[in-house]
């Protein structure tokens, strides 16, 4: 087993098994929790070894005794065999226990379930049904494109080069559809499905240029301003970071004004698995938070912060407040799926100024 750092909070293991190799990504907040055992997830029994492989990404905290407790699926590609695997494999992982004993509460992982490492080729039937869908998107034939897409996604079994070409084709899609949310989400998962080889140099720049572009277009400012983060990171990225100017200006403006930042949602459950439960995440760029215009059941929430945690019942007009740092938080609303709302990051109010309100839709 190799244990490299990827950055200041993330840690990478790989570890290689007769047959078949896994590799797990483990990116924690500001706060940092080491590990200190990780095992690496097995292959699903049950499932059809004649290609099918998944990712999971899970959300975690890291209890003051150094165990991962209250695992949250926040997206996965391949089905609930796989959920599971990553669910049964981090109740296992092991962490040197917070100094201060408290929990370490915004932690975040991305599990790979590959039967052959680096296998960054796409089958023949693959790319049949993926040349079908660029000829479609091309003619504008948009319900054809969806069709095929859809069509090719429930049939399942790709390995994750095949995953990442059709959940960018998917992207695509959802754009000629005029559903830029829809965009954002299988962007994102392409990103995190991904590995460096099936998404290099300019081509992985581009998906995190476009990421960050939805972002700031349905008003999700913290993410927006973590995606930016990560392009700068890439090698070669100045060009690409020089566009951003404009609009990481914008986002800086908005964030020190008097103005609320509104961001509609609506809850599903992102999870295959019989465990499931509907959910909505989001990344705070302010230190406290509302809910309004609820329209269905929210039945709580939950924010995971650097070295804390907070939750309870969701009240209308309740102010929850965050640590100084919200951006280093995630947010998740739980309840009834299809319920819909908004939820309010209050500006500072300014004397003898109405306070306006910025609307963005980001429903996930």
């Amino acid at each position: 087993m190799r244990r490299c750092l990827i950055a200041a909070a993330a840690c990478l293991i790989a570890q290689a098994a007769a047959a078949q190799n896994f590799t797990t990504d483990s990116d924690t907040s500001q706060v940092r929790a080491v590990p200190v055992a990780q095992p690496s997830p097995p292959y699903p029994g049950g499932v059809d070894r004649s290609g099918a492989e998944g990712w999971v990404r899970l959300h975690f905290v890291v209890s003051g005794d150094g165990r991962a407790v209250d695992p949250i699926v926040v997206d996965s590609f391949g089905g609930p065999a796989f959920e599971q695997s990553a669910l049964e494999t981090l109740a296992e992982w092991r962490f040197e226990p917070p100094a201060d004993g408290d929990e370490i509460g915004n932690n975040v992982v991305d599990m790979r379930f590959e039967i052959r490492v680096g296998r960054n080729l796409a089958t023949s039937n693959f790319m049949r049904r993926y040349r079908r869908i660029v000829t479609h998107l091309h003619n504008e034939e948009t319900a054809a494109a969806r069709e095929q897409a859809d069509q090719t996604a429930q049939l399942g079994g790709w390995n994750l080069y095949e995953a990442t070409m059709l959940n960018l084709m998917l992207g695509r899609v959802e754009a000629q559809e005029g559903d830029l949310n829809g965009k954002l989400e299988y962007y994102r998962r392409a990103l995190g499905v991904g590995d460096r080889a099936a998404l290099r140099g300019e081509d992985r720049r581009d998906v995190i240029k476009r990421i960050f572009e939805a972002e700031f277009a349905t008003g999700q400012y913290g993410s927006a301003l973590a995606t930016a983060k990560m392009l700068s990171a890439q090698p070669n990225s100045e060009a690409d970071m020089a566009t951003l100017a404009e609009n990481l200006a914008t986002i800086e403006a908005a964030l020190a004004g008097s103005d609320d930042l509104v961001v509609s949602g609506a809850l599903a459950n992102a999870c295959d698995c019989d465990a499931g439960e509907p959910l909505w995440h989001y990344r705070p760029a302010r230190s406290s938070f509302q809910v309004r215009n609820t329209v269905g059941e929210l039945t709580r929430y939950e924010a995971r912060c650097n070295a804390q945690r907070s939750g309870g019942p969701v009240e209308a007009g309740q102010t929850v407040p965050l640590p100084a740092d919200g951006a280093h938080c995630r947010v998740f609303l739980f309840g009834t799926a299809g319920t819909t709302f908004e939820l309010v990051e209050p500006g500072e109010p300014r004397p003898d100024e109405e306070t306006s309100a910025r609307r963005a839709v980001a429903v996930r």
